[in-house]
């Protein structure tokens, strides 16, 4: 599938994703403690069934089982060195669950490659380099795009630093659809701070096809997020939450949600802004199916509304006016040159930024530094340099989702 194909599959109805994958997989065997990648290996016909059924609801897109198949997770258990040979054929069982294997130009359920979080923590919180992380993340994409999916999902993230690097090393190997989505807390900011609208500004900077929300809460929590999010959003949101809040039953994780309440609870999400819509923790092919036929029933169409350009830390967002072809900036822009740039750099403070950032240097690779590194989406100014010059810097803006203006 290539990005224009999705987009029309978005813009003709609200596409459908799966539900849970963990939750349903524990029913049918899988114990607490494994690592769940290896365990559907070795039993690979409960995802077949799982995948099959979500298909037969309704699914238009289903999650590869890769969900934590990267290297530094598998390292955990011992199987970093089995990533490419684990990751191939998780994807090749989700293929066969939905007939793509056998049918592949009858592409009605697309296989997403599944990416969330790796355990370990960036600088200065953590050990873990933006670089590094990328690496990882790219390693992983590679055998995934190798392996044959239709597009990729970046999701549970917790992390908007760690999201924009895997969104970083997904494009820096292939062009297909990407989808994110992150996890709020009852507060409405993910586990690191980030608000909703940051979220969105941020990773619809990096040139992806959909932003959204999924695990967090049941369907109703989820709909301050998703009209939050609409308000700066130009992409297509996507909702996936739980069936209803957890409840811990003689020791076990428990979803009392029943079908028909969620398909009422997602119907609010779609009439607050979302487009895409799924199930997560707790969710069953039975919840799928309940939504499948909620939205044949239509739902009340969206009201236009405009989008307001901003600019973001990794934890605010911060909208702009325009007069005239220049935008206005916050009085509390904070504008960065060559040395001050360098010892942002050496010191991890671009990371834990908080007033929003302009970077204004001609030095292209120390630019690059800055960007990949900075969380938010910064301001890179041109200054007084020739046209050449502001072409590659401009350029190196656009790769990282910054916007160019002249504070």
């Amino acid at each position: 599938m290539n990005r224009e194909e999705f987009k029309k599959l978005v813009n003709s109805r609200v596409p459908v994703l799966d539900g849970a994958t963990g939750s349903n997989l524990q029913k049918k065997g899988m114990p607490s403690g494994v690592c769940p990648e290896q365990w559907i290996l070795e039993n690979p016909d409960a995802i077949i069934e799982l995948q099959r059924e979500y298909k037969d609801a309704g699914s238009d897109i289903v999650y590869a089982p890769t969900f934590t198949a990267n290297r530094l997770k598998l390292s955990e258990y011992g199987l970093e060195d089995k990533l490419v040979e684990m990751n191939t054929k998780l994807v090749k069982l989700s293929r066969e669950a939905v007939d793509r294997e056998t049918e592949p130009d009858e592409a009605t359920v697309l296989v997403a490659g599944d990416l969330t979080m790796t355990g370990q923590q960036l600088v200065p919180i953590g050990d873990l380099t933006v670089d590094e992380l990328i690496d990882v993340y790219k390693e992983q994409a590679e055998v995934l795009v190798d392996a044959g999916v239709d597009l990729f999902v970046v999701e549970t993230m917790m992390d908007l630093g760690e999201t924009r690097a895997a969104v970083i090393a997904i494009r820096q190997v292939c062009d297909l659809p990407i989808m994110a989505t992150l996890t709020f807390e009852e507060n409405g900011r993910s586990m690191f701070g980030a608000e909703p609208k940051s979220t969105v500004v941020v990773l619809q900077s990096l040139d992806i096809d959909a932003i959204g929300v999924n695990c967090s809460a049941g369907p109703e929590a989820m709909v301050k997020v998703v009209e939050e999010m609409r308000e700066v959003s130009a992409i297509p949101i996507i909702a996936k939450p739980n069936a209803g809040k957890p409840e811990f039953v003689d020791g076990e994780t428990t979803y009392r949600m029943q079908p028909d309440d969620f398909a009422k609870g997602v119907k609010k999400l779609v009439e607050a802004g979302a487009s895409i819509v799924g199930g997560c923790c707790g969710s069953t092919p039975a919840h799928i199916k309940a939504v499948k036929e909620m939205l044949s029933g239509g739902t009340e169409p969206v009201e236009e509304t405009s989008v307001l350009e901003c600019i973001a830390t990794g934890n605010e967002a911060f909208p702009l006016e325009k007069d005239k072809d220049n935008y206005v900036f916050p009085d509390d822009l904070e504008i960065l040159e060559d040395d001050e740039i360098e010892d942002a750099i050496d010191d991890d403070m671009l990371q834990m930024a908080v007033d929003p950032v302009c970077f204004k240097t001609g030095d292209e690779a120390l630019l690059e530094r800055a960007l990949r590194i900075y969380p938010g989406r910064a301001v890179v100014s041109l200054g007084d340099y020739d046209d050449d010059k502001k072409k590659t810097l401009a350029d190196t803006a656009k790769k990282y989702g910054a916007i160019v203006g002249n504070p």
